[in-house]
C-alpha cells in the first residue's frame, strides 16, 4: 500500500485486528495477514499528519477456499489383457501438492488397484479383458482450505492385432 507523507499507520482488518506498520522511506508499507474464516472481510488504513487523521478507502476482501485440480498421466489406448498405470497427484492453485485422500471410481474394467508411488503421486492399475472402453474417474472432497475437485479419463482396449498371411 501507498501512504505518502504519512506517519504511524495502523491497518484495520474487520475492525478488530489492528497492525502497526512500519512506513517505508518511499511511502509504501506491507504486512502479512493469515485469513483463518471464509468469506468476506473488511480492511482499511489509517494514518497521522499534521491536521489530524487520515482513513484509507475500504477494501473489500472475499477470502475463499483454494482451487485444487487432478492431474492425470494415462495412455489414451491399449490391448486387451496388458495393465494400464493411470498416475495423478492433486495440486492447489499454487501448485503445492495436496497429500489428503481421493476417492477412485474406475467402470469397465476386469481387475483395478490403487496404490501410492511416493509423497506425491497415486497410482491406479487397471486390465480389461474384452474390447472396450474403461472410464476412471477421481475426486478430491476438499479439507478446510481447499475446494474439491474431479477428474476422469477414458482409456480404449483393442483387441490384439492379427497378420494374417496366405500363400499359393
Amino acid at each position: 500500500m501507498f501512504a505518502k507523507n504519512l506517519n504511524d499507520i495502523t491497518l484495520y482488518i474487520d475492525g478488530k485486528d489492528v497492525y502497526h506498520v512500519y512506513l517505508h522511506g518511499n511511502g509504501t508499507f506491507y504486512t502479512t495477514h493469515t485469513f483463518t474464516e471464509l468469506g468476506e472481510h473488511v480492511l482499511f488504513a489509517e494514518g497521522k499528519i499534521k491536521l489530524g487523521v487520515v482513513r484509507s478507502n475500504i477494501i473489500r476482501l472475499d477470502v475463499r477456499k483454494i482451487p485444487t485440480h487432478i492431474l492425470l498421466s494415462y495412455p489414451s489406448n491399449t490391448t486387451v489383457g496388458e495393465w494400464v498405470e493411470v498416475k495423478g497427484k492433486v495440486v492447489d492453485e499454487y501448485g503445492r501438492t495436496i497429500m489428503d485422500s481421493v476417492f477412485v471410481d474406475v467402470s469397465g474394467a476386469d481387475s483395478y488397484e490403487v496404490g501410492k508411488i511416493d509423497k506425491e503421486y497415486f497410482t491406479v492399475n487397471t486390465t480389461r479383458k474384452t474390447e472396450g472402453f474403461l472410464n476412471l474417474s477421481v475426486s478430491y472432497d476438499g479439507n478446510d482450505t481447499h475446494e474439491g475437485s474431479y477428474a476422469e479419463c477414458k482409456i480404449f482396449f483393442s483387441r490384439i492385432p492379427v497378420h494374417i498371411v496366405l500363400s499359393m
